[in-house]
C-alpha cells in the first residue's frame, strides 16, 4: 500500500480545546480528527459514508512553529428583548489564533474499506479533480480558517511531530 505526502497551509486557525468558553485559547497543533475531517472534506467524502475510510492511517509534524494572536471575538452578551440595563453584560471573549501554520500530513489506507489516499490523489490532480464532487470551501478547523495550500510534496526541512 501506497503512503501520500500533502503539505498544508493555513494563514489563520484555532483548535479550541473543549472546555474553552470565555478565553478560547488553542491547541498549539491541529487534533488528528480535525485533519481528518479536513481530508475527508477534501475527497468530496459524504460524512454518511466516513465510515469505509476508518482505519485510515496518519502522521502529522509542523514545519517550524507557527505564530500566537489574539482577537477580541465580542464585547456583549445579552439577547435584546430581555436586557433591562445592556451595560452590564458587558464583557470581552478573546480568542487565541494561530497563524502561518505549516502541516505535514501523511497517510496510508491501512485498514480502511475504500482507499482515502487514492481519492486525495484524485482530487490533487487538475486532470482527474473533476470526478471529486465537493462544495464549500476547504478549511482547517472552523469553516472560517480557509487552507491556503494543500499540495502533493515531500518534506525539504525537519519538523515536530504529534504522531508518527
Amino acid at each position: 500500500m501506497e503512503t501520500l505526502c500533502l503539505f498544508v497551509e493555513v494563514p489563520v486557525c484555532a483548535f479550541r480545546p473543549h472546555w474553552s468558553r470565555e478565553y478560547q485559547d488553542t491547541y498549539p497543533f491541529p487534533p488528528p480528527s480535525t485533519v481528518y475531517g479536513m481530508l475527508l472534506s477534501l475527497a468530496g467524502v459524504d460524512w454518511q459514508q466516513k465510515g469505509k475510510y476508518a482505519g485510515v492511517h496518519m502522521a502529522l509534524a509542523l514545519e517550524g512553529e507557527p505564530k500566537q494572536s489574539r482577537v477580541l471575538r465580542k464585547f456583549r452578551r445579552f439577547s435584546a428583548s430581555k436586557v433591562v440595563d445592556p451595560f452590564t453584560f458587558r464583557r470581552p471573549d478573546y480568542q487565541d489564533l494561530l497563524l502561518w501554520l505549516k502541516l505535514w500530513v501523511w497517510i496510508h489506507d491501512g485498514e480502511a474499506q475504500a482507499s482515502l489516499v487514492e481519492k486525495v490523489r484524485i482530487s490533487l490532480t487538475p486532470a482527474h479533480r473533476g470526478e471529486i464532487q465537493r462544495y464549500g470551501g476547504l478549511s482547517l478547523g472552523e469553516s472560517s480558517h480557509l487552507i491556503n495550500d494543500v499540495s502533493l510534496r515531500e518534506p525539504d526541512c525537519e519538523g515536530r511531530f504529534l504522531c508518527r
